[in-house]
């Protein structure tokens, strides 16, 4: 770096001598500009501190740049910590969804597996086709056993999968509200009844669970341990039907009773 003594009009007045490194540092925290007059003994007359030391427009573009650079990656960095944190906020509430829904987030499973055999039918890939054929069943067992679980006397401690004995309290709540008024039921007539209520919803077993156990009292009345047991009513109950033929007799007697005042009163005024 030239070392020689620089001076600067400032504010109307001349300031300096300053090294080059103190001009470097003064453009830095914007105490002068490039526009500034300088001079130095190297040049005969004051000039734009850009002309009298021409490698400060390279020096102070190359900074802005690295500054530029500096801000942008802060602010994609910030980017990043922010979209890290709203992928944990979503990851942590998949999970306490599967949950409180694991029936309809196994749902969602077997769709991705039924895909994913596809595409190895696609590549005819014998190796992942078997796996994939492997885990979609084991993914449809596991949902049926869920829902097999809660109608079983002794609830998760039947022969089940490890997948859905995480789901113990849940299925528990299920056999307390609706499953003990069942018999056990086969893995085949389970399967039935979530076919035909996957067809009918998207999202039956997220918003209506019981209806499962409604489909299956309406459709299977002897599932039902007894015929004296039925499903407690967790929505709306069923409306209160009045008596047509009493509602009609009493009319008729309040009627009869307003005529015989009405003869009496006649009959006084005589």
């Amino acid at each position: 770096m030239a070392k020689y003594a620089i001076y600067v009009i400032h504010n109307g007045e001349q300031i300096g001598p300053f090294t080059k490194s103190c001009i470097m540092e003064m453009l830095a925290n914007r105490e002068i500009t490039l526009d500034h007059s300088a001079w130095h003994d190297k040049i005969s007359d004051w000039l734009p501190l850009k002309d009298a030391i021409p490698d400060l427009v390279e020096w102070k573009r190359q900074r802005e740049e690295s500054a530029r650079w500096e801000e942008g990656s802060k602010q994609r960095e910030e980017k990043e910590k922010q979209e890290a944190a709203r992928r944990d906020d979503f990851y942590k509430q998949q999970e306490i969804e599967k949950t409180l829904y694991p029936s309809y987030f196994l749902r969602a499973d077997i769709a991705a597996a039924e895909k994913e055999l596809e595409d190895a039918k696609r590549d005819d890939d014998r190796d992942y086709i078997q796996d994939m054929k492997d885990a979609l069943k084991r993914v449809k067992t596991a949902r049926v056993d869920f829902w097999r679980a809660t109608m079983h006397k002794y609830g998760v401690c039947c022969n089940i999968d490890d997948d859905i004995i995480e789901h113990a309290d849940l299925i528990d709540r299920f056999t307390a509200d609706y499953g003990r008024f069942f018999k056990p039921q086969s893995a085949k007539r389970i399967s039935d009844i979530l076919d035909a209520l996957d067809s009918a919803s998207a999202d039956w077993d997220k918003t209506e669970p019981h209806s499962f156990y409604v489909t299956l009292r309406d459709n299977f009345p002897n599932s039902l341990k007894t015929k004296t047991e039925s499903i407690p009513r967790s929505h709306k109950p069923a409306p209160i039907h009045t008596n047509k033929h009493a509602v009609e007799w009493t009319q008729v007697v309040t009627v009869a009773l307003i005529l015989l005042v009405i003869v009496l009163v006649l009959l006084a005024g005589r």
